[in-house]
């Protein structure tokens, strides 16, 4: 039996040929000490299947790095890692600590533009990624890698939400889940936006790459792209301005969004396995030093904040004491 077998990649294999787990998974934890990131969390899981993942507990355990057998998946923006105690939540100074990564998690009250409503601000995006995590529990065993994790958006006399996250991969596999319940535990109804945006860079986009998307209908989101554009890519062209499009994702079981790029063999797809996110926005940025393509599962179709979406009946609303529960599949394959 060769190395390369298929029975290779099992733990009665692999277990007579290691003396500790750590050298097939390891989740360990560390923290920066120095630069705009100096005192943040980071925490490393790696899988026996060639996924490198980088989840920062300081913001809600969203994803920072993302590597798959060496290859860079995810996209940096130019801000890189930076503290949330950063963060200013008013008018686009958001963006000065949005360090892209492979996830950023908008919400939980609303996503897009900033807007007011019925008295309160509601900042670009949200504030859940500026929240810290607790952490609940790490997994490393011969099945299972992952994270288990607690964040909370409160305020007194408003919301009080919790999001409990599990991050984790089988072992050998080449694929990760993320499983969310967001709980309301105030004793009254809340309203709630969420939004899953993934962020894929180079090398995995380029002008080679194909993007499918399970959508029974979709649109741009301005009238300049026509919604036929969504899977045109492009080399990185100066002053390209970015462009979004609303995509509704069939009915199907699990609807997915799938990168496939020739020119690395490798194929990434991002499955809703919850029928709780029924839209994916798509926002495509090619500029050059911005070259980005964001695939972002969402539970409402409205993108311009919070009082718009109030206006088009587009918030989800959780009774008190209730819980929406969400789950994510990426995959990476090599073809």
């Amino acid at each position: 039996m060769s190395d390369s077998s298929p029975d290779s990649r099992s733990w009665d294999y692999i277990k007579p040929r290691v003396g500790n787990l750590e050298q097939v998974v390891s989740v360990t934890h560390s923290i920066d000490d120095d630069g705009p990131s100096r005192g943040s969390r980071r925490i490393r899981l790696i899988n026996g299947g060639g996924l490198d993942l980088e989840l920062h507990p300081d913001r809600a355990l969203d994803i920072g790095r993302f590597n798959v057998d060496g290859v860079n998946i995810g996209w940096i923006s130019p801000v890189g890692a930076s503290s949330p105690f950063l963060v200013e939540n008013k008018e686009r100074e958001w963006l000065r600590t949005f360090s892209g990564g492979f996830l950023t998690t908008c919400g939980l009250d609303t996503f897009g533009g900033q807007s007011d409503h019925g008295g309160q601000h509601f900042p670009l995006h949200g504030r859940l990624g500026s929240n810290p995590a607790r952490i609940l529990q790490t997994l490393s065993s011969p099945e299972r890698v992952g994270v288990i994790s607690e964040t909370k958006q409160v305020t007194t006399f408003g919301e009080n939400l919790r999001l409990k996250r599990e991050i984790s991969s089988l072992t050998f596999s080449r694929s990760m889940r993320i499983r969310d319940e967001v709980t309301n535990l105030g004793f009254e109804e809340i309203g709630h936006m969420i939004l899953y945006h993934f962020n894929i860079g180079w090398p995995m986009i380029g002008p080679a790459a194909e993007l499918l998307i399970d959508a029974k209908s979709r649109k741009s989101l301005r009238s300049e792209a026509p919604a036929g554009d969504f899977a045109k890519l492009t080399p990185p062209t100066v002053g390209e301005q970015e462009t979004v499009f609303l995509h509704e994702l069939q009915s199907n079981a699990t609807p997915s969004a799938r990168l496939r790029n020739p020119d690395l063999g490798l194929e990434l797809s991002l499955r809703v396995v919850s029928g709780t996110l029924p839209y994916l926005f798509q926002w495509k940025m090619l500029d050059q030093g911005y070259y980005v393509v964001g695939l972002e599962p969402a539970n409402g179709h409205v993108l311009s904040g919070r009082h718009d979406a109030e206006s088009e009946g587009a918030v989800v609303k959780i009774p008190a004491g209730h819980t929406v529960s969400y789950e994510i599949e990426i995959q990476i394959d090599r073809f």
